[in-house]
């Protein structure tokens, strides 16, 4: 099958990084895929390295740019596209009014809650979490036109080795430094977490952003230095993750999570604020989960998985579990090709909600 896969994003978070890994995954699937993405781009970086993606870049104004659709549509049409599927609300439209002349099938995967004004031209939308499939289905889309299917990555689902408890333990967390992420309030957690365990623990931060210098200096406030480490961006995730301990996602506001399917997927134990998206892929089972935005909640978490190694070693084990079973690569993939078959059987076509 010819797929085409839309990403117009230049900065590099969770929603870029399915899409890099969807590209990819297809292609090992056997699927001729085009991706199109931004000059310059991360994602467009990324991909140039791997020649079985056909990459294609273009420049695009804003939403209202006139001149983008006709790209897209152009290079679709060059491609032999037979289903198109676009990321994030700017690709959805332009690539919707790229398609709307030519009849081909647009799915577009949701990463947000966002104005339906976006989607007006979508085929199908695909909602990762029952809450956005709500959410959607509450703003008038129709229920024949949303599918869900989860997020995945690409990481291949490793095994653990708990033979022993380390002397320190490491705790990892990832991410883009901006507010909504929660580092600020990791940081604070963590303050109170040397208060309340005898543990010896470091905390490893990776990521950029604008909030970088501002966190930088709450370490030190916090007289922090010497246990918490900004490693900055990371090329390596699984080098990272490998050596990790316990993961932490102190989110604000996470409608999924891409970076919890990594951590998943190398089988960490999680502390999880109980944001939109990790409350949907976790559970007690397999995470301590505390309450968004509160320090204490969280600190009261890390401590519960710094000081009792057994219950690491039960979640880590089910959380690798659960990620096999729902949120790799083996199982998402055949859920999109699926779809895709069956627009192009049943000849669905673009139309307005």
């Amino acid at each position: 099958m010819k797929i085409t896969q839309v990403m117009l994003a230049k900065n590099f978070g969770g929603a870029e990084r399915l899409f890099v890994d969807l590209c990819l995954s297809l292609v090992g699937f056997e699927q001729e895929v085009q991706a199109i993405c931004l000059k310059n781009s991360k994602s467009a970086e990324i991909l140039s390295r791997h020649p079985q993606v056909q990459l294609d870049t273009i420049s695009v104004l804003g939403t209202w740019d006139p001149f983008a659709p006709a790209k897209i549509s152009r290079l679709a049409l060059e491609h032999k596209s037979e289903v198109v599927q676009a990321h994030l609300a700017r690709g959805a439209l332009l690539t919707g009014k790229a398609l709307k002349k030519i009849a081909l099938p647009l799915v577009v995967t949701t990463h947000n809650y966002i104005d339906t004004k976006y989607y007006q031209y979508v085929t199908m939308l695909v909602p990762p979490t029952r809450d956005q499939y709500k959410y959607y289905l509450g703003k008038g889309v129709k229920a024949d036109r949303l599918k869900l299917i989860n997020h995945f990555t690409s990481l291949q689902a490793k095994e653990k080795s708990n033979a022993s408890d380390p002397s320190i333990l490491r705790i990892v967390t990832l991410g883009r430094l901006v507010t909504k992420k929660g580092f600020h309030v990791l940081l604070d957690a963590f303050a109170k977490l040397q208060e309340r365990t005898k543990r010896k623990c470091e905390l490893y931060i990776g990521g950029t952003g604008p909030e970088q210098e501002a966190l930088i200096a709450q370490i030190e406030t916090l007289d922090l230095t010497d246990k918490v480490k900004m490693v900055g961006w990371l090329d390596d995730v699984p080098g990272f993750l490998q050596e990790a301990d316990l993961f932490v996602l102190p989110s604000l506001d996470e409608p999924f999570g891409i970076v919890v399917l990594e951590a998943m997927a190398y089988a960490l134990p999680i502390v999880s604020s109980d944001s939109q998206g990790p409350v949907e892929i976790l559970d007690e089972d397999c995470a301590w989960l505390s309450k968004t935005g509160d320090a204490d909640s969280l600190a009261t978490a890390m401590q519960h998985a710094c000081d009792d190694y057994e219950e690491r070693k039960r979640k880590s084990e089910n959380v690798l579990s659960k990620f096999k079973q729902k949120y790799s690569k083996q199982v998402v993939i055949p859920e999109f090709l699926n779809l895709y078959a069956s627009l192009l059987t049943t000849k669905n076509k673009p139309s307005q909600h």
